[in-house]
């Protein structure tokens, strides 16, 4: 059942890991406050950790992971960022950014906002 409820938190995740991890030609530099990349690392991360707290809880094969699903989300979604970021720092067309490791961390913010008010307020 695991696998049932946590199948497009791993879909989603692998099209991060694709995206963040292909090797890309130069992006020009943006005098704006935010850069776009910043709200798109956000804007998926918040949807990968509303999927995790979702399938976490859904799912019957884990008991801890289902009373807690956003602690055990925080947790893997977290290293799962920065590992994304430390590989990027080893690549040549990639670099180690901070603020993208924030950006992720501003994602799953978000992301437990939504599922708090979905699932937890029964908005």
């Amino acid at each position: 059942m695991f696998w049932r409820f946590n199948l497009f938190t791993i879909i989603w995740a692998s099209l991060i890991a694709a995206a963040t991890l292909l090797p890309i030609g130069p992006i020009p530099a943006q005098d704006i406050l935010l850069p776009v990349d910043k709200i798109i690392h956000s804007i998926l991360f918040a949807i990968l950790m509303f999927l995790s707290c979702v399938g976490f809880a859904k799912q019957f094969s884990f008991t801890s992971m289902k009373k807690q699903p956003v602690l055990y989300s925080v947790v893997w979604i977290g290293g799962y960022g920065l590992i994304i970021e430390l590989i990027q720092a080893i690549m040549p067309s990639r670099a180690f950014e901070l603020m993208d490791l924030f950006a992720d961390f501003t994602g799953l913010i978000l992301g437990y906002i939504g599922f708090f008010l979905i699932y937890k307020l029964k908005i």
